[in-house]
């Protein structure tokens, strides 16, 4: 099953938290900021319906590019999630071939003598690498092709490069068709990686950028408190603190400088904690 990082996990939350935090005291932080209407000249005043919809603009944008993070690490993951089962069918189509390799190796031995190995490209013992082994019987195979050879092996057998030829294609066949698979997977998994990362990316300057207006327009309204909630610390923008541990977010109203509780700088910090994790502390995972 699928299952996102505890990274992002925290980021979503922290999102989260941001946008259900507008909507419990949207109505509150718009009429806290009207209140500075008072001391503006007319033609300097806002009205209410462009304060809101501001406001909407950013939970909306916040809580798209979240769901956006959340579908490409989940995406990421289930491609992972099929890499070890493309493995598993590669080294179980490896091992008749390597198998065969080394009776057709022990074969040329007994009937050509250790001199004749290196003319059919068996000096050496099969690798064990699955790729390795495929590039190895690919050479065997060229070379049984190109030195032909059909003898009495000596003991009323017929030793035959033809037949050894064609036993080793039809061991490599199936070790080609699962190299190629698991190829094409990586491909995949690469392809999701960068997708994610790039998402994530997008979402940290929206994150950042939304949490951040928002923290501050919660102070400006006179929700200090709120304001400290929902900042972008490094902890939250990087997914390595959830949100405040709690589910009072309706009793977060005005009083208080925000101050800096739990770690993190007032307001936007100006980090940047990008997918790699560059820039992020190492801290015990919570």
């Amino acid at each position: 099953m699928a299952k996102m990082s505890t990274q992002v996990r925290n980021r979503s939350a922290n999102a989260a938290y941001v946008v259900s935090a507008h909507a419990e005291h949207g109505a509150s932080i718009i009429t806290g900021l009207l209140a500075h209407n008072t001391y503006l000249p007319a033609e300097q005043q806002i009205d209410e319906a462009t304060v809101e919809r501001f406001l909407a603009w950013l939970a909306s944008t916040l809580a798209h590019k979240s769901s956006a993070m959340v579908a490409a690490e989940l995406a990421y993951v289930e491609e992972q999630a099929d890499d070890p089962i493309v493995r598993s069918r590669r080294d179980e189509a490896a091992r008749p071939l390597a198998t065969c390799l080394s009776r057709v190796r022990s074969r040329v031995g007994a009937v050509l003598g250790n001199t004749g190995l290196p003319s059919y490209g068996l000096a050496e013992p099969p690798p064990r690498v699955p790729a390795a082994l495929a590039d190895y019987a690919r050479v065997v195979v060229k070379l049984l092709g190109t030195n032909p050879r059909s003898q009495d092996d000596g003991i009323g057998g017929t030793f035959d490069t033809a037949i050894l030829a064609s036993a080793i294609e039809e061991r490599l066949a199936p070790l080609r068709a699962a190299l190629d698979e698991l190829l094409e997977e990586q491909r995949q998994l690469e392809g999701a990686m960068i997708t994610r990362d790039r998402v994530v990316g997008e979402w940290l300057d929206v994150y950042q950028g939304t949490a951040a207006s928002f923290a501050q327009l919660c102070r400006m309204g006179g929700h200090h408190e709120l304001g400290r909630r929902v900042r972008p610390t490094t902890r939250r923008t990087s997914g390595q603190e959830p949100p405040p541990a709690d589910d009072t977010i309706g009793d977060v109203g005005g009083g208080g400088d925000g101050g800096n509780g739990d770690g993190g700088p007032d307001g936007p910090d100006g980090i940047d904690p990008r997918p790699d994790g560059s820039n992020v502390p190492a801290v015990a995972a919570r």
